[in-house]
């Protein structure tokens, strides 16, 4: 069975395709012309937290870009529903690591600027274990939500009784 899809979300699907390509294309642009530098300044000497923290950061988000995109461009194609479940729950795991592996180099930053005091760390890790609780929390609901939208009744209640339901 064949669906008509509308003209507009075609030409926007094209759209967000291409987007998708050239930002690809520009990590692994970067990738390759930093690569010399990269050997040098961060393999060649003793491996440290910073250095392991940037190469996680810099390896994982070129393999998980690379499954982003071909998932995006149907290379790789969703066999079944569970197959989108779980590539939803892969996209919201990676993001916050990726996300929070730059916090953890800005935390040893702060902590370093300030002394390497202990007490300024058990400060600056208590902060950051509440919000990577509340970050995982609010992750975690809004995915149990049917549809991911939690928000969905609100604008529904809005929709129709302020009259914008289209009509």
């Amino acid at each position: 069975m064949l669906v008509a899809v509308p003209q507009s979300f075609a030409n926007d699907l094209i759209i967000r395709r291409v987007f998708s390509v050239v930002g690809y294309t520009i990590l692994v642009w970067d990738f390759i012309l930093t690569l010399s530098r990269e050997i040098h300044y961060i393999w060649a000497p003793k491996m440290s937290t910073v250095n392991l923290v940037f190469l996680a950061n810099r390896y994982a988000n070129l393999i998980c870009q690379t499954v982003i995109i071909m998932q995006e461009l149907a290379i790789i194609r969703a066999p079944s529903h569970q197959f989108c479940s779980n590539f939803k729950s892969f996209m919201a795991i990676y993001i916050i690591v990726s996300t929070e592996s730059i916090h953890i180099l800005v935390l040893l930053r702060a902590w370093v600027f300030w002394g390497c005091e202990r007490q300024k760390a058990a400060i600056l890790v208590t902060i950051y274990g509440v919000y990577i609780l509340g970050i995982v929390g609010v992750t975690a609901w809004c995915m149990s939500v049917p549809r991911g939208r939690p928000w969905a009744p609100v604008f529904i209640q809005l929709r129709h009784t302020r009259g914008l339901s289209g009509s």
